[in-house]
């Protein structure tokens, strides 16, 4: 397992979301943009980076969690994690891959 969460969407939503995890101790990846840099900054302190202009192509679900494949400017890779958050906005990747 890469990640213990995959958060997708680096708003508020996501990055409110992901720096409450790591205060609790979970593992979180979270790739995305800058706007909220008081929040990434935190999410800092706790040991997590924001990985910017990564995207989420696609993913599957079984019994052990979640495979995702994202795209940065290095190419595709696949990341696994427990669990998948979509904080990824209205026209929500997350949203359409679960149908």
């Amino acid at each position: 397992m890469d990640t213990e969460v995959l958060v997708v969407g680096g708003g508020p939503v996501g990055l409110t979301t992901a720096l409450e995890l790591r205060r609790r101790g979970v593992e979180v990846t979270l790739p995305q943009y800058e706007t909220e840099r008081v929040l990434a900054e935190s999410l800092g302190e706790h040991g997590t980076r924001v990985r910017r202009g990564v995207e989420l192509v696609s993913f599957t679900e079984d019994d052990d969690g979640v495979t995702a494949t994202v795209r940065d400017e290095a190419g595709q890779r696949t990341v696994t994690a427990r669990y998948l958050i979509g904080c990824d906005g209205a026209h929500s990747a997350v949203r359409k891959g679960l149908g």
